[in-house]
């Protein structure tokens, strides 16, 4: 398409005189090479984020003026104040996830009854977490009240306003197993004060007193690392066939066995990275990625903070294929899913949206994608 071609387009589309057969083009020309740099004209926009951010504005202009005009016949309620709960986040979740045609979407959401809400639902994950200790028992940190909750060889466990900590000294070599199971996280403060957040479905091993040359942990899932300085004992993660080894630094570590790979990313400091016989030391937004099912290392640049939204109760789906995001979803929501043949698990989409919220809120953004999706029980089927 021409730039002028463009730029003619973007006007309709902005001044409402866009036909169906000129939105169908414009969409058609927007939605095409997703995963390649889009060339948009400085005309209409500098990136691809503040185009995606202009058509929202445009869309829920559209759906304000459209609300204001309806109201309930009996009341006088503006019907804008059911709408809104349901539609504003689901169109803004929308462009920043696939960044479509937005004339398609306002003609769905205009036309789309508030009534249509997922039926069956779950509740968002929450805060929990158990602790196996060396002999053996299992500690549930869900169901207790803060204090102390358990002393192995001196060493006291305790639960302090939603997190674990360790205190007291020991010879004795001891290890601890903290397992999230799905929809729940957690965060614990480890022995040398370095802080642990646990995603769902994640398991850290670790020494209830670090000793010797190095502080080794072990991971499965994954966890984000606030690490105490300590340039005599480094801080290891072993997670998978990955070995990274840090003084002091904040970095993310997904070693889930469901994604076949593992990644670590930097947030802040320096961190070296091993699989195998290679090595690498990555910077902070860096990402050293290594498979499960092949030698070597590959480091690509990212936005680390992104990478990390799980902590601050975001999904991040940027860059994310389908398979991972309903990865993520399973997780979170405690639930099974079934991927029908002929499902494009490879497709891409953008964006973020809150954990906080229940299951119906997700899928709702899903399904607008034209993802085909039915809740049965506690399993998610996903139609082509």
């Amino acid at each position: 398409m021409t730039e002028q071609r463009l730029s003619e387009l973007e006007k309709k589309w902005l001044d409402g005189s866009i036909s169906a057969v000129e939105a169908e083009e414009y969409a058609n020309w927007y939605n095409s090479g997703q995963n390649e740099p889009l060339n948009i004209p400085e005309s209409i926009a500098r990136s691809r984020e503040e185009h995606q951010l202009k058509m929202l504005e445009n869309i829920l202009g559209k759906l304000e003026k459209e609300n204001e005009s309806k109201t309930d016949e009996s009341d006088q309620t503006p019907v804008r104040k059911i709408r809104t709960k349901y539609f504003y986040p689901i169109a803004a979740s929308l462009i920043l996830f696939l960044g479509i045609g937005g004339i398609w979407l306002y003609n769905y959401l205009s036309n789309r009854e508030s009534t249509e809400i997922v039926k069956q639902d779950k509740a968002p994950g929450q805060s929990g977490l158990v602790i196996t200790l060396e002999d053996g028992r299992e500690v549930l940190i869900d169901s207790i009240p803060d204090g102390v909750i358990a002393v192995e060889n001196g060493i006291s466990i305790i639960k302090k306003d939603g997190a674990i900590y360790y205190e007291g000294t020991s010879d004795e070599l001891a290890y601890n197993t903290a397992t999230t199971k799905k929809g729940r996280k957690f965060e614990l403060v480890l022995p040398d004060n370095s802080k642990v957040w646990l995603n769902a479905a994640s398991q850290l091993k670790y020494p209830v007193v670090f000793t010797g040359k190095t502080r080794e942990v072990e991971l499965n899932g994954e966890a984000y690392f606030e690490v105490e300085h300590n340039s005599e004992k480094p801080f290891v993660v072993k997670a998978g066939n990955q070995r990274i080894k840090v003084l002091g630094t904040q970095f993310n570590v997904n070693n889930y066995s469901d994604e076949n790979h593992i990644a670590t990313t930097l947030i802040d400091g320096s961190v070296e990275v091993a699989a195998g016989n290679e090595e690498e030391i990555i910077e902070p937004n860096q990402q050293a990625i290594s498979s499960n099912l092949a030698a070597g290392i590959q480091v690509t640049e990212v936005n680390a903070k992104e990478c990390i939204s799980w902590v601050r109760g975001e999904f991040n789906f940027n860059n994310a294929d389908l398979k991972t995001i309903l990865n993520q979803i399973s997780r979170w929501y405690d639930i099974d899913i079934q991927i029908l043949p002929g499902v494009d698990q490879n497709q891409i989409f953008y964006g973020s949206t809150n954990m906080n919220q229940n299951l119906s809120e997700v899928l709702k953004v899903l399904e607008l994608s034209g993802i085909n999706l039915t809740l049965e029980g506690n399993t998610l089927t996903v139609k082509p």
